[in-house]
């Protein structure tokens, strides 16, 4: 049975008191998360916004409440805010492969 979930785009902005901290340096456990998350199909998609310290990211989840767990699973969950944006099919949306 295919799997139902909802397509979000996510956009995070850091607020970690020194936000021009490198991830990969001060938080080594999120590259390792981003590739758990990727793996179980959550994480789609991840973005950097030029010139700031923000993100922009396609994710997956079954649900609102599964996109929260999987969101507040990232080690740098206590500096972020997060804007969710449900997204649904367009007619003219030329698909995956284009």
């Amino acid at each position: 049975m295919p799997r139902t979930s909802l397509r979000l785009r996510r956009r995070l902005a850091r607020q970690h008191p020194d936000a021009r901290l490198r991830d990969d340096v001060h938080h080594p456990p999120l590259p390792r998360r981003a590739a758990e998350l990727v793996a179980s199909g959550s994480l789609v998609r991840m973005w950097r916004v030029p010139g700031r310290t923000e993100n922009g990211g396609l994710w997956r989840a079954p649900d609102p409440t599964e996109l929260h767990a999987i969101i507040a699973s990232l080690p740098v969950w206590p500096w972020m805010h997060v804007m969710v944006h449900a997204l649904a099919d367009h007619p003219v949306d030329p698909g995956p492969s284009a």
